[in-house]
């Protein structure tokens, strides 16, 4: 593949592709076991998708099963979190993973490509 090798991640023992919820909790599981991942998301923040989803949106789970690892949702928030309450709660933990854990979170990284070269797999990503 040509292009600029910089854009090729490697030596990184994980690399995590998506921001949102399930990319940050494993971020968070990861790191407590000693690993330390890198996060590569498309957009300019963590958990965008929540943006666009129906402004009326709800949670249909209670705050307490919604929560992402380590950080619960604010009782404030009431039972079933509205949508942009959630986004902005996922916006702050991925910045206290950042600045608690010292996770890296690469914004504006797409993956294009993904390929096995055994025994590594590499990602090819434009990265800011």
């Amino acid at each position: 593949m040509q292009g600029n090798q910089s854009n090729v991640l490697s030596r990184q023992q994980v690399t995590i592709i998506g921001a949102g919820t399930s990319g940050l909790s494993l971020a968070y599981f990861l790191k407590r076991r000693n690993i330390s991942p890198v996060i590569l998301e498309a957009a300019d923040t963590a958990g965008s998708s929540w943006s666009r989803r129906h402004k009326q949106l709800r949670l249909n789970t209670h705050r307490r099963r919604s929560a992402l690892p380590g950080q619960p949702l604010p009782r404030r928030l009431g039972t079933f979190v509205h949508r942009d309450d959630y986004l902005e709660y996922v916006k702050r933990y991925a910045n206290w993973l950042v600045n608690r854990h010292g996770i890296e979170i690469r914004y504006g990284a797409a993956v294009r490509r993904i390929w096995s070269s055994s025994p590594t797999v590499q990602i090819w990503s434009a990265i800011p």
